[in-house]
């Protein structure tokens, strides 16, 4: 028997536990490319950052944020390697209290 142990499969693993408990899951990550990467790896939705947090170009900022936060008890950032630091202050004040936060990256990065 062969197990996968993965960062993917770690990933599907907990979206599979969290979507049968009827939760819902943002899996995000800071470029398209790796969001569809992230997306054709997990068979989940995923999204840029930018596009989970609902970002305004008219208004330079987010509407998902600490006063309105995501709708999610599972938030999974995938590459966080390539997020600056205002990008991950956005992430991490949109993540509502109380939910799960995984933060995945490439010590290679």
């Amino acid at each position: 028997m062969c197990l996968s142990v993965g960062k993917s499969s770690t990933i599907s693993a907990l979206l599979q536990i969290y979507g049968e408990l009827g939760l819902v899951c943002t899996v995000c990550a800071p470029t398209g490319k790796a969001a569809a990467r992230l997306q054709e790896l997990t068979g989940h939705e995923a999204k840029t950052i930018h596009r989970a947090l609902e970002f305004s170009s008219e208004t330079g900022s987010f509407a998902r944020n600490i006063t309105r936060p995501l709708e999610s008890s599972l938030v999974i950032v995938d590459e966080v390697s390539m997020m600056d630091v205002n990008l991950a202050q956005a992430i991490l004040q949109a993540v509502p209290t109380g939910a799960s936060l995984v933060l995945l990256g490439d010590v290679d990065q």
